[in-house]
């Protein structure tokens, strides 16, 4: 935000703000801090940025705070956003922007470039080379769960081997968009950390993560009885959660089959109708099976928030056999409105029960019970009958030896460091309720809980004067020590007063918890010298089910991959309990948390600050070549194309391709003490001739793939042959999505649901003007020809030969 803020004074350009509610404060402070011209809108009131500022002339400058949030295509919010970003100037702020999925990224990249001519070089197209990359994300999701479930970690070595080679090739593919540098950066890189040492600024030690792990003692037979009630799927008599997959049941042949496929939307129009009705089926058998991992996760957060889950799906399975029994249907989700299990483990479990409320007011279809197969009565109240005898027996459970063990870990922590204070993270606010409350009966005080129900100004105020390290001393608080939150906290808040985090459960979402440690680790202020990180962990019998470890490391992986991270936010342990396994962690942690350049960035400063270099330099011809003895044979060739270097490399004129810098420097860069240049031999010139010719072509056309595209393209030639007023823009249209890939899925969405009646064509082409304006069209064609200007110059190229 700082670094922002700084750049938007420099640059002295309108600037537009949209941030999350919890931040608005803080940029208005910044506004007037760095002295800028800018406006603040919350996330939620894009649309009205939109109409205040869509029509100012100039370049704007648009900042995105917790741009991670906006990598919806389909939202409203999103396409809104994508007409205020077309042609201005982006800049968005992420400590976390690449949330598993390579779309993450790509819809980011949306706001402020047209993938399929676009200025980023490091690869040929960058439209092409991503839809490539969610082909291969889709493959390896699918892989994940069955290996895990099938193999244990160990099955999962290759899944986690092609998520890795993912993410290194989507960082690579970015790498000109991102500026990052970690803590580790900061150390390494000299310019940096003398800046840092002037300045008196240090940073904490982060402590590898402890497990806390509690014994059940009396409750371990019911434990074990329970967990195989609610989650196996080799017992016949456990819990289904036969009221998320009624689709399973309706009979063969039904004509209602037709209307829920009518009612799916798919990308791939070439599948089959029986296809579409497995898919369907499949679509509520998985978010029967998230269902029973959620009940599992709260099962093992807390006896107060496995109850509240018990009450609550009780209830909502007996509502369903009350539509059963007295209106004599069967209301079922369309495989359209369910989110897909990968979109549900990303939402905190409060979300995903607000989901399926609102769910409930669309996209229902109404099965008339003759309909169903007989039995699907039968399996519901079997489910009911199962669930209400694991309540009354937990509803019995006294002792507590989760909450028992943690209560002993708080009050020694405090005892032993009255000044560390602790922030306790769970997943659930039924959790942090029955944590706080069970604290206040044992006399425990001094301890704040704060959840999405407590978002209110005055208890930000109280959190922050008891929490907030850079807050004034003279309005600094001192009245808790503890706070119990769920990720409601996680965001937008600096604790740094607190030492300590406690993870009462860990969520899926590796994002997260990396949210959660960043609360403490602050750059403004240094409390401790260490800072610790506890880990509740499901215990082993619960493992398998959860696949809490399983996934959560392999999702950290790909965020350690892409960007790298500087604080370790699992314990070193936790893919595997040997020894190699934790030094091979251990390793990985040293090399990949220090990004790629610091290195090289390191040694520019220094030749910066070094006239000698200079004078060396400014020696050098124009289009300098020479050759080099090297272990790899090939031409690399470097050039400066519309203010972005490329690079490309190949060992024949046909392996030619661009690559990125993380590839091109250690071929420039590894040069032994005293080495001299060499005469460039015959082979050269083919491959530094193909080299040229890839580093300044124009971008290849992406192919036109996805149902929503085909759709759309459909209805604007229908418009445009029949309806010659709407000929122009629906050129234009044809033209930004067939070249550009400039538009979002949902307007493509939109455009394809349009109905295409000759006798109501004036119509359709006003929604068109509404959906897609020509000021909105021009802005995106002013992105792509960017990519176009005409500044081409090779700087420097060289041929390696290993004789």
């Amino acid at each position: 935000s700082v670094i922002a803020s700084t750049i938007a004074h420099n640059l002295n350009l309108k600037t537009i703000i949209i941030a999350p509610p919890h931040l608005e404060t803080a940029w208005k402070d910044y506004l007037a801090e760095f002295d800028f011209k800018g406006f603040v809108y919350t996330t939620g009131k894009v649309e009205e940025a939109l109409k205040r500022h869509g029509d100012d002339e100039g370049n704007l400058l648009i900042v995105l705070d917790e741009a991670h949030k906006h990598r919806n295509e389909d939202t409203d919010n999103y396409k809104t956003l994508h007409r205020l970003c077309a042609g201005n100037s982006i800049m968005a702020l992420s400590a976390t922007p690449f949330n598993n999925d390579p779309k993450d990224i790509y819809a980011l990249i949306k706001l402020f470039s047209t993938p399929g001519q676009s200025t980023i070089k490091t690869v040929e197209n960058l439209s092409i080379s991503f839809h490539e990359l969610f082909k291969r994300y889709k493959k390896i999701r699918r892989e994940i769960r069955h290996s895990a479930k099938q193999s244990g970690l160990d099955g999962m070595s290759e899944v986690a081997t092609e998520l890795h080679a993912i993410a290194t090739e989507l960082r690579k593919m970015i790498e000109p968009l991102v500026i990052r540098r970690s803590r580790l950066d900061l150390k390494e890189i000299e310019d940096y950390r003398v800046d840092l040492e002037k300045q008196g600024v240090a940073f904490a030690e982060v402590r590898d993560p402890e497990i806390l792990e509690y014994d059940l003692g009396e409750l371990a037979p019911l434990y074990a009885e329970t967990l195989e009630q609610i989650s196996s799927s080799d017992n016949s008599e456990s819990f289904e959660g036969v009221r998320y997959k009624p689709a399973s049941y309706i009979k063969a042949g039904s004509k209602f089959i037709k209307e829920l496929i009518e009612a799916e939307e798919d990308e791939e129009s070439d599948i089959s109708a029986e296809e579409k009705i497995q898919r369907i089926t499949q679509a509520q058998a998985n978010v029967a099976k998230f269902m029973r991992r959620l009940l599992v996760r709260r099962f093992e957060s807390s006896i107060g928030s496995f109850r509240a889950s018990l009450k609550n799906m009780i209830a909502s399975s007996e509502t369903m056999l009350d539509w059963y029994d007295n209106k004599g249907v069967v209301p079922i989700f369309k495989k359209g409105a369910l989110p897909t299990t990968e979109e549900l483990e990303e939402k905190t479990a409060e979300e995903v029960e607000e989901l399926f409320e609102r769910l409930k007011d669309k996209g229902l279809i109404e099965i008339p019970v003759s309909e169903m197969q007989p039995q699907f009565r039968a399996a519901l109240e079997k489910d009911i009958v199962l669930l209400k005898k694991v309540q009354e027996k937990w509803l019995k459970v006294e002792n507590d030896p989760k909450y028992d063990f943690f209560k002993e870990k708080i009050t020694q922590s405090i005892k032993n460091e009255p000044k560390r204070k602790i922030i306790v993270f769970t997943e659930f606010t039924d959790t942090a309720n029955y944590v706080c409350d069970k604290l206040a009966a044992d006399g425990i005080k001094r301890v704040y809980k704060y959840s999405s129900e407590d978002a209110s100004k005055g208890n930000k105020e109280i959190i922050q004067k008891n929490f907030d390290a850079g807050l004034d001393k003279a309005k600094q608080s001192d009245d808790y020590d503890i706070i119990i939150a769920t990720d409601a906290i996680s965001e937008g808040f600096n604790l740094h007063r607190a030492g300590a985090v406690i993870n009462y459960d860990i969520p899926y979402n590796p994002t997260r918890v990396i949210q959660r440690v960043g609360r403490i680790n602050r750059i403004n202020k240094k409390v401790f010298d260490e800072l610790y990180i506890f880990n509740f962990f499901p215990t082993t019998t619960g493992e398998v089910e959860t696949h809490t470890r399983a996934i959560s490391t392999l999702k950290m992986d790909l965020i350690h991959s892409l960007l790298g991270e500087d604080t370790k936010i699992f314990t070193k342990d936790e893919d595997l309990k040997n020894y190699f396994a934790k030094q091979y962690k251990e390793e990985k942690d040293r090399n990949e948390s220090l990004s790629w350049d610091a290195k090289y960035r390191d040694e520019w400063m220094r030749f910066r600050h070094d006239p000698e270099i200079k004078k060396q330099i400014a020696t050098i011809p124009h289009r300098a070549r020479i050759a080099r003895k090297f272990a790899i044979p090939g031409v690399v060739a470097f050039a400066k194309r519309n203010g972005n270097f490329v690079f490309a490399f190949g060992k024949t004129p046909e392996t030619v391709q661009i690559v990125a810098p993380e590839v091109a420097l250690p071929l420039f860069n590894d040069i032994t003490e005293g080495e001299q240049a060499l005469e460039t031999t015959a082979n050269f010139e083919p491959i530094y001739k193909i080299a040229k010719e890839h580093i300044f072509k124009d971008n290849t056309k992406p192919p036109i793939t996805g149902r929503r595209k085909q759709d759309a393209l459909k209805n604007l030639k229908f418009l445009s042959e029949n309806h010659a007023p709407a000929k122009e823009l629906c050129d234009d249209i044809i033209k930004t999505i067939k070249d550009l890939d400039g538009l979002p899925y949902g307007v493509l969405k939109e455009i394809g649901d349009l109905r295409m009646e000759k006798d109501n064509l004036g119509k359709v082409l006003s929604a068109l003007k509404e959906l897609v304006p020509q000021k909105y069209l021009e802005s995106i064609f002013e992105t792509a020809a960017r990519a176009n200007d005409t500044g081409k110059l090779i700087v420097l190229s060289e041929e390696l030969i290993t004789t």
